[in-house]
């Protein structure tokens, strides 16, 4: 029976031990999410002002995350004893430094300059290889309808009186304008040379 009790003990002894082992790990694991999350907090703060000049930014979000960063990061280090070990303390002090720091904003500039150059290259290819007049239109009104294509930004455009609208004349919605102003010149010098009698004289159907 003393053997069996004793065997017994072991047995629950190796248990505690195994479920002790288990819990550090999950701390540990959740020990080093924690510090992910803190560092990935971090450098979207260093990386919020490269960002904002190219990218809407929420300010609101960038204020609760520099407060959340102004007492954590103070606290980890004041607590060697909240990272899983002295290795996990190294990297988080090494993400920390200024040169890690500087290298970050360096990669964000480069990447942010790639995404603007590849817009400005999309929008190239769109103006170039897309039609700018309105499918399934006619021809008169992708320069005479209102907002026509080609118009320029609101701060440059003439304002009109009465306001109504503005308009955008290319050089071949000139023509179309030229010979639209040559055909009604021509149609008032008719009306004008010919006698109101001629227009309403009946037909002569003997003839």
């Amino acid at each position: 029976m003393d053997e069996m009790d004793e065997m017994d003990e072991m047995d629950e002894m190796d248990e505690m031990d195994e479920m002790d082992e288990m819990d550090e790990m999950d701390e540990s694991r959740g020990c080093q999410a924690y510090l992910i999350t803190v560092v990935l907090e971090f450098l979207r703060a260093k990386a919020f002002p490269v960002v904002k000049q190219g990218r809407h930014c929420d300010w609101v979000a960038q204020i609760v995350r520099f407060r959340f960063l102004e007492s954590e990061i103070p606290r980890l280090f004041q607590n060697p004893d909240l990272f899983p070990s002295p290795a996990a303390r190294v990297k988080f002090a090494a993400m920390m430094a200024l040169d890690t720091n500087l290298q970050f904003i360096d990669a964000v500039t480069d990447l942010l300059l790639r995404e603007s150059a590849n817009d400005l290259a999309q929008f190239s290819r769109d103006i170039w290889s897309h039609c700018t007049y309105r499918k399934g239109s006619k021809g008169w009104e992708n320069f005479l309808l209102n907002w026509a294509p080609g118009a320029p930004e609101f701060d440059q455009r003439l304002a009109t009186d009465p306001k109504s609208a503005f308009q955008l004349l290319p050089a071949v919605g000139m023509r179309v304008m030229a010979d639209n102003r040559d055909e009604e010149r021509l149609l008032r010098r008719w009306i004008m040379e010919v006698s109101s009698d001629e227009i309403w004289k009946p037909r002569n159907n003997n003839g």
